[in-house]
């Protein structure tokens, strides 16, 4: 599971991995396209499937095929998430959740989002030695 938060600090900071991200007039820019056709082609070479969601587009597998129904709302979105996860547990997924951070201030989708979290750390497949599922 991958979220994108606290790029503010990143920028400031500018570090490695994030060599892609540029500053213009004051605010974090980064190429979100590259960082995620990055991310899809890491999750294809480790065999799992890729998912992504923005409030736009709602929850999408892969970035061919239409969003799941009503995804767009992010309650729904990690509902969504939760019943995939817990319906196919032998299938490992990357999800890349967009601006997702800014949701977290309400504290259902908080619940949930530590609920999803809770739920990756007790899968079969979750090395919490390295903090990510393989």
């Amino acid at each position: 599971m991958l979220l994108f938060s606290g790029m503010k600090d990143a920028c400031k900071r500018r570090t490695r991995p994030f060599d892609q991200i540029k500053i213009s007039c004051g605010f974090c820019r980064i190429d979100e396209e590259y960082v995620v056709n990055q991310l899809r082609q890491i999750a294809s070479q480790l065999g799992l499937i890729s998912y992504q969601w923005s409030v736009t587009t709602g929850l999408q597998r892969g970035y061919k095929e239409g969003p799941y129904y009503q995804t767009g709302d992010p309650e729904k979105m990690i509902l969504t998430v939760l019943s995939l996860i817990k319906s196919d547990r032998s299938e490992s997924g990357l999800f890349v959740l967009k601006d997702f951070d800014k949701y977290l201030e309400n504290s259902l989708i908080l619940r949930l989002f530590k609920d999803l979290v809770n739920l990756i750390k007790n899968t079969k497949k979750y090395d919490g030695h390295r903090g990510s599922r393989v």
